[in-house]
C-alpha cells in the first residue's frame, strides 16, 4: 500500500462511448491499451478508473530531455529554432493548420470515422423516411 504523503494526484481525459446495444466502451485517451466495456456509463468509468489505477501503480512517468549535437555549426539550434517559430506564426494565420495531423497517431481514429458514418447513415434514413 503506498503513503498517502507520497500519492501523486493525475488528471486524464476519458472517452466514454454508447454502444449501439447500449452499453459503453470507455477509454483513457493517450493510453492505447486502457480500454474498458460495460453495461452502463457509471460501471465503465469505474472500471477504466481501477485499470488506469493499477496501470500507473506499475508505471513511472518521467521527462527527458534530448540534445541533438550538430556538425552543422554553432547557430543551427537558434536558427531551427527561428524556423519553428516563423512556421508557427504563418500557422496562426490558418487555425486548421495548427490542427493538421493532431490524429495520425490515434489508434481509434478509424473506428471513429467509422462510427460518424454509421450515425450519419442512420440520419439520412431517418430524413429519407420522414
Amino acid at each position: 500500500m503506498s503513503n498517502p504523503a507520497s500519492t501523486s494526484k493525475y488528471t486524464y481525459n476519458v472517452s466514454l462511448e454508447t454502444q449501439i446495444d447500449g452499453s459503453y466502451i470507455a477509454r483513457v485517451l493517450g493510453w492505447t491499451d486502457c480500454q474498458v466495456s460495460a453495461a452502463t456509463s457509471t460501471e465503465a468509468v469505474a472500471k477504466v478508473k481501477q485499470l488506469l489505477s493499477d496501470k500507473i501503480a506499475h508505471t513511472q512517468i518521467v521527462q527527458i530531455e534530448v540534445y541533438s549535437t550538430s556538425s552543422i555549426g554553432d547557430d543551427t539550434p537558434q536558427r531551427l529554432h527561428s524556423e519553428q517559430e516563423a512556421s508557427q506564426q504563418k500557422n496562426l494565420h490558418n487555425p486548421w493548420l495548427t490542427s493538421a495531423g493532431i490524429f495520425k497517431d490515434d489508434p481509434y481514429f478509424d473506428e471513429m470515422l467509422m462510427h460518424v458514418e454509421q450515425y450519419r447513415k442512420e440520419l439520412d434514413n431517418e430524413d429519407g423516411a420522414n
